[in-house]
């Protein structure tokens, strides 16, 4: 079956009246995820079991077929529920004042940088109310920031290195974003547009992109790697692999028909 092709920028805001009310947010969950690679932080004590907390928001603007987040993205109408600012501050002060192995606070989803004022706001409380000392970051597909500098230059305030934004690339070209995201291939460099930005706005930018043979082929990958390199020889793209989680497992087999080569 193959894609419907969307516009993101027009599924943003369509999808921002849904899962947006005021200043209000919808969250489908606020919990403890383990972090595997600790020492990478250069700890103390990298042997304790570090922990991240993970707020996930519903909705996004991309249709990626080898996503693994649950319905909510797709319906966010039907999952989650609002959050003001200061509530979904409360939560995650709650679980830092029940967990003591904390080392960061990530903000994904879906689309996390969907409604705007919201989530700054959540970040004001927790850099200059609450001062929290974790490291803190929100985990975008760029498709947002890279047609919005304003919106750079906004997280361009917090605190670096304690604030990063994490851009995950899904495709190098017009055809891949087509194909495995049901986007508008003219989009495609918006990611990389909203790389530049970051580092012209001096924020700390983590790239990771799903480059796995099974998904991205290797011409694509190559292009890829070559645009991040243009932008920044100094960026290590971090290369993922596509794992067979339930969700996306079922939207490969509905996308392509493909079982037993995705296990």
């Amino acid at each position: 079956m193959k894609h419907t092709h969307r516009d993101p920028l027009e599924l943003t805001v369509n999808t921002e009246k849904i899962v947006c009310d005021g200043l209000k947010r919808k969250y489908e969950s606020f919990h403890i995820s383990p972090i595997w690679k600790a020492n990478d932080y250069q700890l103390e004590n990298p042997n304790l079991h570090w922990c991240a907390i993970s707020t996930t928001m519903t909705g996004c603007n991309l249709r990626c077929y080898f996503c693994s987040t649950t319905p909510h993205r797709d319906y966010p109408e039907k999952y989650g529920r609002f959050f003001t600012p200061q509530e979904a501050t409360s939560e995650i002060i709650r679980l830092l004042d029940r967990y003591k192995n904390i080392l960061c606070v990530d903000f994904s989803g879906g689309e996390c940088l969907i409604g705007k004022e919201h989530l700054l706001k959540v970040l004001n409380i927790l850099f200059y109310e609450k001062r929290i000392k974790q490291v803190t970051g929100v985990l975008t597909n760029g498709i947002i920031l890279g047609n919005d500098k304003s919106y750079v230059k906004a997280l361009s305030t917090y605190p670096n290195p304690q604030f990063y934004v994490r851009i995950g690339l899904k495709a190098g070209t017009s055809e891949g974003l087509e194909q495995r995201c049901g986007a508008y291939g003219k989009y495609y460099e918006l990611p990389f547009k909203a790389i530049k930005y970051c580092l012209d706005y001096r924020i700390k930018t983590v790239v990771f992109a799903m480059t796995d043979a099974r998904i991205m082929p290797e011409q694509e990958r190559k292009i890829l790697l070559e645009n991040v390199r243009e932008i920044d020889s100094s960026i290590r793209v971090q290369e993922e692999r596509f794992y067979p989680y339930p969700d996306a497992v079922e939207r490969v087999k509905e996308s392509l028909g493909v079982t037993s080569e995705c296990t």
